[in-house]
């Protein structure tokens, strides 16, 4: 057994906490840990698309308790593949900045907050050619053509209009610039809508499981963000909670599809509703009060993709490494591997997750508080098994939690059992800019609750990112060898610092249970 902790201890990081995915590094050893020996390790990775995680491993004894320098232990190749989880991070939490400005009417800040992001993304050292560099390139590219529609709008300007859903967007704001709808109005309107309907079908290409390898994950991974960022909201926060899908495009394009109708009053619209309610729930939103930049926004936001609540999979599925990918519609694809304990392909297990599915939905349906002490006492039940990938199933139950209670509208119920991941620990130290990307739902949930304090969280989240990066640009510099390390393959023998000492020769180290934390540290 002992041959074989190299193994595990790199495919725990890959699949876990590595999203990116990234194959073990190779090389001199203190380019990451070792790779595993010839053929892998029994009944683990042996070149399955989805290799089962461990119930156990040494690395997860250790508590690194801040910043690893070592690219792989992130599970990534190199830190320009960190440097890319990071910027998807970035990107979310810069929208998120400058919707906030457009919301409140000040589209002049909105400009501002996207032009800080694109000038944030455009001082990373250039990416090699690759996926990094691509994703780079495109949410660049994205906050430099928002920057530019915001500040088009604020002038009372028509914004310049591209291709692809994006382009169509700005036709539809266009028709919003006008006080009354004009006589010429309707045929662009009624062209737009047309174009419009081409982006109704579902691209496979974007299934969140269609890839074949790690590599081929990445490259998933820059599809995924071409097409959601054509289609993203650039004045409102409208996204969906849970993973970003093809019907995100769908749905954007139908709720353009009726604003464009409503802005030039087309007397055809009248029957948009039927059309909407083919593919998404909801309502048409009363728009008297609403100022008519905001009318696509609204219509976004009242256009629902229909929600599959609880289910046994989002309960007990292995989550990602990044949880804006799983909770907050970052785009990214589905964890790679199972689990090989309370896994989904254990049937006591499975039956046990959809009966809780079931009485979670019921409780969101009849006193939504309720759902915090059901998810309460599931925790405890799994963290009562006390191995260490229990860890994951604990993860995705609160995430299926903040998901289900965030789109049913209880964005304060959501903050709390967010707050339940604090502090971090273990596995936590193994995620790119765990603390960014928590602090960064949380903001979304405050901007959604309409909370005053949801400024001031975006700008946590903004700045604890950013420090986060200066921490990958100081490891890089320094070289393999300096800072914090991960402990070897084999037993953790000593302490080390900012983790509590290793385990006890042959055992796991007990650590405390995974209960819910009164609030931030």
């Amino acid at each position: 057994m002992r041959a074989d902790r190299p193994a595990l201890l790199v495919l725990a990081l890959l699949l876990a906490c590595g999203d990116g995915g990234a194959p073990q590094p190779s090389g001199a050893p203190q380019d990451g840990p070792p790779g595993a020996p010839p053929g892998g390790g029994p009944q683990h990775d042996q070149g399955q698309k989805h290799p089962p995680l461990p119930a156990d491993n040494p690395v997860w004894d250790w508590n690194a308790g801040g910043f690893v320098s070592d690219f792989g232990w992130y599970g990534e190749k190199s830190w320009d593949d960190v440097r890319m989880r990071v910027a998807g991070h970035l990107g979310v939490i810069g929208r998120d900045r400058a919707r906030l400005a457009a919301s409140q009417g000040d589209l002049l800040g909105a400009a501002a907050a996207y032009t800080e992001l694109a000038d944030a993304l455009a001082a990373f050292p250039t990416p090699p050619p690759g996926p990094a560099a691509e994703i780079h390139t495109l949410l660049i590219a994205a906050a430099r053509r928002d920057a530019a529609l915001c500040a088009a709008l604020a002038r009372g300007e028509a914004p310049a209009a591209g291709d692809g859903l994006a382009g169509l967007r700005a036709r539809v704001l266009a028709l919003a610039l006008k006080a009354t709808p004009e006589a010429q109005d309707a045929a662009e309107a009624r062209a737009v809508r047309e174009a419009l309907l081409l982006h109704l079908p579902l691209d496979p290409q974007l299934d969140l499981d269609s890839f074949t390898d790690f590599d081929d994950r990445h490259k998933l991974r820059v599809r995924l963000f071409a097409a959601a960022l054509d289609a993203v909201d650039p004045l409102g926060h409208t996204d969906p909670w849970g993973y970003w899908e093809a019907a995100e495009r769908r749905r954007q394009a139908l709720t353009l599809y009726a604003a464009a109708g409503a802005l030039a009053a087309l007397p055809e619209a009248q029957d948009d509703p039927r059309r909407l309610g083919e593919h998404l729930q909801g309502a048409s939103p009363d728009l008297s009060a609403r100022p008519r930049l905001q009318w696509p926004t609204a219509f976004a936001a009242a256009w629902t993709s229909p929600s599959p609540g609880f289910t046994a999979a989002g309960l007990g599925g292995l989550p990602t490494g990044d949880t804006l990918i799983d909770v907050a519609a970052q785009p990214g694809p589905r964890a790679i591997g199972s689990l090989s304990r309370l896994g989904l392909d254990d049937p006591e297990h499975l039956a046990a997750l959809e009966a809780e599915a079931k009485a979670l939905n019921d409780a969101l349906k009849s006193s939504p508080e309720a759902t915090l002490k059901r998810l309460d006492v599931w925790v405890s039940r799994i963290d009562a098994y006390g191995h260490g990938s229990r860890y994951y199933n604990i993860k995705q139950a609160r995430n299926e939690a903040v998901r289900r209670l965030a789109e049913a509208g209880h964005h304060p119920l959501a903050l709390v059992v967010l707050r339940q991941s604090w502090p971090l620990h273990h596995q936590d130290w193994a995620c790119p800019n765990r603390e960014g990307i928590l602090r960064a739902i949380e903001a979304r949930l405050l901007v959604l609750a309409g909370d005053p304090a949801a400024a001031a969280a975006l700008q946590t989240a903004w700045s604890s990112s950013l420090e986060f990066l200066k921490q990958v640009d100081a490891a890089e510099a320094a070289g393999p060898g300096a800072g914090l390390k991960p402990p070897s393959p084999g037993p953790i023998s000593g302490g080390t610092p900012g983790g509590p000492p290793g385990p006890p020769p042959g055992g796991h180290t007990p650590r405390g249970p995974h209960t819910p934390a009164p609030g931030r540290p």
